[in-house]
């Protein structure tokens, strides 16, 4: 009796196991494999719920979702994560308080201190050595993310930066595309470079391969123009010198006239 309810037991268990991934099949079946990971799993059969607790693991393909707590809804097919909520794909890596996660649509939402942060291989120009050239480190952040990590896009919405090197973007909303490297930024936006040089327009491109900037419809900006008075500024700098003189050695005492 003892060793047909520890069958059951197992039985029931790798059905779990089974349905939670099934939950998370996204594409077609021969293309949808997902691993699962936690310390802990909790299935509620009346409610068709499973909770997983410490170090959530969602790995898809090169996709990795995690957190600390997770729960998701075995019929709506959707989920939430919490604490140390992490998305993860080679070359980006998106951060944030709380994660809604829909399978149904293969999208998860990321409130709260979302920071996404991707590096790109910058692109040469003629003549010049690729393998020379630094990575491109782009960051935004904002509060909320909508971001689909099968292809990749996702919109960045309220309080929305980007940064790059000494170059700053500020918008009310932008579109961040992975798989052209390009971000996409609409309404009062701002672009910023050192402390003197900005541009406001309606709408902006980023390139994250080119790092260039193309600023669309209501463009006004003030550049600093620096002349270079570095030369006449040295010049000034150094007093003037007098016109060489012609010393003459004193003879040697022998020849010197003596007074009288």
């Amino acid at each position: 009796m003892k060793k047909i309810r520890k069958t059951s037991i197992c039985i029931l268990f790798l059905a779990i196991i089974i349905i939670v991934l099934c939950i998370c099949r996204s594409v077609p079946a021969q293309d949808s494999d997902v691993r699962l990971t936690a310390d802990r799993l909790i299935y509620d059969e009346k409610a068709k719920k499973v909770t997983l607790e410490g170090n959530v693991r969602f790995l898809y393909k090169k996709t990795v979702l995690s957190g600390s707590l997770a729960y998701f809804n075995m019929k709506t097919r959707k989920g939430r994560i919490e604490g140390d909520v992490k998305i993860f794909q080679p070359g980006t890596t998106i951060v944030g308080d709380v994660m809604i996660v829909n399978y149904n649509e293969n999208v998860a939402k990321l409130k709260g201190n979302v920071k996404l942060v991707t590096v790109r291989d910058l692109e040469s120009s003629p003549g010049e050595r690729s393998e020379m050239l630094p990575s491109g480190v782009t960051t935004i952040t904002c509060d909320s993310l909508v971001y689909s990590w099968l292809t990749r896009e996702g919109t960045a919405s309220t309080d929305v930066a980007v940064e790059q090197k000494n170059r700053r973007a500020y918008a009310d909303k932008a579109h961040y595309s992975g798989s052209s490297d390009l971000i996409t930024m609409e309404g009062r936006v701002r672009f910023e470079e050192g402390s003197n040089n900005w541009v406001t327009c309606k709408k902006a491109y980023i390139d994250l391969k080119k790092e260039t900037f193309m600023a669309v419809g209501g463009v006004t900006g003030n550049f600093l123009v620096q002349e270079d008075k570095k030369k006449e500024k040295t010049e000034k700098a150094q007093p003037s010198r007098p016109a060489d003189k012609i010393i003459l050695p004193d003879l040697p005492y022998s020849e010197k006239k003596l007074p009288e």
